[in-house]
């Protein structure tokens, strides 16, 4: 499942965010060295979360961001990112931390709804955490556990 990742350099791990903001940038950022997204998509989830709070955070520890209508994006992909400490889009709530990010990226409405309400995005957030990424595991040994599941 981790083999799209792998093959297009559409992941990253990171030791942890301060600021949520700064946690989706880096998400996207695989996608962004590719031009498959603009410097404003991430930008556009920000704003989306501030406006609505943190509807991209789907479950504790799994967070898909994502916006809508294809606004800075060039093509249809996913991304995937963890880091080792959780990242808190609102500390009153540590169900709202997440640790898996899987950027979703599509072009217009009719890639973006099935995109996401498609099992595959929650399918890898799940298999990232079920196979131990979730906590106390090091870049190195995350990128053995995606190099097994492809």
């Amino acid at each position: 499942m981790f083999k799209e990742f792998v093959e297009t350099k559409h992941y990253s791990f990171h030791e942890g965010f301060a600021d949520w903001r700064d946690a989706v940038r880096a998400a996207c950022a695989p996608l962004l060295a590719d031009s498959t997204i603009e410097k404003e998509y991430p930008e556009i989830i920000i704003e989306k979360v501030e406006e609505l709070g943190p509807y991209i955070v789907i479950a504790p520890d799994i967070c898909i961001p994502h916006a809508e209508r294809g606004r800075g994006v060039n093509g249809t992909a996913m991304c995937f990112m963890k880091t080792e400490k959780p990242v808190s889009f609102d500390p009153d709530d540590p169900e709202k931390d997440a640790r898996i990010f899987v950027v979703l990226a599509a072009t217009d409405d009719e890639v973006h709804l099935p995109l996401i309400t498609s099992r595959r995005a929650t399918s890898v957030a799940g298999m990232a955490t079920s196979t131990g990424m979730q906590s106390g595991h090091s870049s190195a040994s995350s990128w053995r556990i995606c190099s097994t599941s492809v």
